[in-house]
């Protein structure tokens, strides 16, 4: 399975965890300019997974009140 989630995640699964994905593009190196996914995160249940996206979206966030 393979869901994108945001512009930047992406999630994916085996037969035991849900992976949470980072979708990057290498700047340099053999796969220049083309989209990889880097495992960030592992879940069992998918809404920790969903919860972990929310907390790094929060986290990453430059907004400092609640009207921003």
């Amino acid at each position: 399975m393979r869901v994108q989630i945001t512009e930047k995640y992406v999630m994916t699964s085996d037969s035991c965890n849900y992976i949470l994905n980072e979708q990057v593009i290498p700047k340099s190196g053999k796969q220049v300019g083309t989209s990889q996914l880097k495992a960030i995160a592992f879940y069992s249940r998918i809404e920790d997974l969903i919860q972990g996206v929310i907390d790094r979206k929060m986290g990453s966030s430059t907004t400092r009140t609640m009207k921003g």
